[in-house]
């Protein structure tokens, strides 16, 4: 291929590029939140954004085939149960709005919504739930409540981490996740860092993953909390970079 055609080929990659960013008049805005009084265990987080965004004012980009639904890319969602201290969601605004006015017109403290963050994306670029491969959790509770079992360390640091599933059909399934786990450290006394990360598409159950370890099941942890700390995004170099 001569130097001419690749130029040439290379400014229509680039006009491409540029014409999907700028020309759709689409503002793709990220923003970081919380929810306060744990209403993110209650499962309907990406209903009360939506919510907030037509309550807001804001000329929102509609989700496609419903005009009075905010077009949202929400998650990935923490799980029922789990407090996030970090959410995420990427929103599409028909406006240039400046990052503070964004901030001050979806913050309402009656719905629960404390923005913590907001950015300007291209249009381009991907959304959170295809973005983060790692999360971070913090395990809280009080181990000698259950029955004996390993520390921490020994149990996610051995060679397979297995976890019992039963199917469809009753039988029960044993899964290895240990390829899920990044890592592990005990910080104080009653609480645990855990590090897992996502595999083809897919995280592993965090609440089962804690009852394996505790020799319980996932609706026996009373006064166990689970909280997400935040998602990360890695480098070639294998650096983590918080969402």
């Amino acid at each position: 291929m001569g130097v001419g055609n690749f130029a040439i080929r290379l400014r229509k990659t680039y006009t491409g590029i540029k014409k999907m960013i700028n020309t759709s008049k689409i503002y793709k805005m990220r923003i970081v939140f919380r929810w306060l009084e744990n209403r993110s265990l209650s499962g309907d987080s990406a209903a009360v954004l939506r919510e907030r965004i037509r309550q807001s004012g804001l000329h929102y980009v509609p989700a496609k085939g419903a005009a009075d639904v905010p077009r949202v890319s929400y998650g990935p969602a923490a799980g029922r149960g789990i407090r996030a201290e970090r959410e995420y969601a990427d929103i599409y605004l028909k406006d240039n709005v400046p990052v503070h006015e964004l901030r001050d017109a979806l913050s309402d403290p009656a719905s629960g919504l404390d923005v913590l963050e907001v950015t300007r994306v291209p249009c381009a670029f991907a959304s959170v739930q295809y973005l983060a491969s790692v999360a971070k959790y913090r395990i809280e509770g009080d181990w000698e409540a259950f029955p004996p079992h390993p520390r921490a360390e020994d149990y996610f640091n051995a060679p397979q981490v297995r976890i019992t599933r039963v199917s469809d059909n009753g039988m029960n399934v044993v899964w290895d996740v240990k390829p899920h786990i990044v890592g592990v450290e005990t910080f104080a006394t009653q609480s645990i860092r855990l590090t897992l990360q996502c595999i083809e598409g897919k995280w592993t159950n965090l609440q089962e993953l804690v009852a394996a370890w505790l020799g319980t099941t996932p609706t026996e942890l009373s006064g166990i909390q689970i909280i997400r700390e935040g998602l990360y995004w890695q480098d070639s170099a294998g650096e983590l970079h918080l969402i």
